[in-house]
């Protein structure tokens, strides 16, 4: 069992929440809160390398973050503030799903700790407020797995005295991390950071795959929708119509279970608050008054 006690390094002040976005994009919704690094009470950080040994930090992908269908997986963006280097490099890995754990490695990509530019300088940002550093792309666009559940992390590097450091947010503003976020030990052994017997944090890390999202079973792109923002939300929503032929909007969860109607009657822009629909991928009909389907599309509620 590892030390539970812990340093806490803020390097930045930064309060986030996931920003308008186009749907086929970085998936960042599960970083959300107030990006931290993590100390390990045995020297290094919580995630990345430290004097336990740990072989690798990733971070699980589904439906509730973004992969509402099949598709593929370009790249993995990161965000790693601190590195010391050697002479080493890392590699970045997408595993498949089983049963909670990763399995088959279905991509890699090697990259320097020398290409790690940890400069303020060094920064990019998604959507102009999620930010990374790295960028690792895969020679091969990898397939979502046919489960639509994918690890995406990092292979920490083996020289010694090599070492690298990815953001995490701070303890609690990421509840699902007793499932959704991960490591491999010294020991080949798999854990979850949220694990009472490994760091009990509910964290999540800044990791970011890059996915084109081909299809949702019945779902085309939008048509009549012209705008919808921001996506993902947390509850408050603004469709912006091409037409005024449109009576309401019907919203479904990915089993096709209605979950909300939102009345239209040929506004140009309507307002919605989906703050009480659990967190997920949802599906959105536009109705004409003749109560045709006349789109589909989806977005995300976090």
């Amino acid at each position: 069992m590892k030390n539970m006690k812990k340093i806490y390094l803020m390097f930045f002040g930064l309060s986030l929440s996931a920003a308008a976005s186009a749907y086929v994009d970085s998936l960042v919704s599960h970083f959300t809160g107030t990006p931290t690094l993590i100390g390990s009470s045995g020297g290094g950080y919580v995630s990345g390398s430290n004097d336990y040994g740990d072989l690798s930090k990733m971070q699980l992908f589904d439906n509730t973050y973004g992969v509402a269908g099949p598709g593929t997986i370009s790249k993995v963006l990161l965000w790693i503030p601190v590195k010391e280097q050697v002479a080493g490099s890392f590699m970045v890995n997408i595993w498949s799903d089983v049963a909670g754990t990763p399995g088959a490695v279905l991509g890699t990509t090697t990259l320097t700790i020398a290409s790690v530019d940890t400069s303020i300088a060094g920064l990019n940002f998604i959507d102009g407020v999620v930010p990374y550093n790295v960028t690792a792309t895969f020679g091969t666009a990898v397939a979502i797995p046919a489960n639509m559940k994918f690890w995406a992390g990092v292979i920490l590097p083996t020289t010694n005295g090599d070492t690298l450091g990815l953001a995490s947010t701070s303890d609690g503003d990421f509840t699902d991390a007793l499932t959704h976020t991960g490591e491999y030990w010294s020991d080949l052994t798999f854990h979850t950071f949220g694990d009472p017997g490994n760091w009990d944090l509910a964290v999540a890390l800044a990791i970011f795959p890059v996915v084109t999202i081909t299809s949702v079973a019945g779902v085309e792109e939008n048509a009549v929708v012209t705008g919808i923002y921001p996506n993902p939300t947390k509850g408050a929503m603004t469709f912006s119509f091409g037409n005024t032929e449109t009576s309401y909007v019907m919203v479904r969860d990915l089993s096709g279970r209605t979950v909300a109607t939102v009345e239209v009657n040929s506004a140009m822009t309507v307002a919605a608050d989906f703050s009480e629909l659990a967190n997920g991928t949802y599906i959105y009909e536009t109705v004409n008054f003749d109560g045709v389907v006349t789109s589909k599309s989806k977005f995300v509620k976090q």
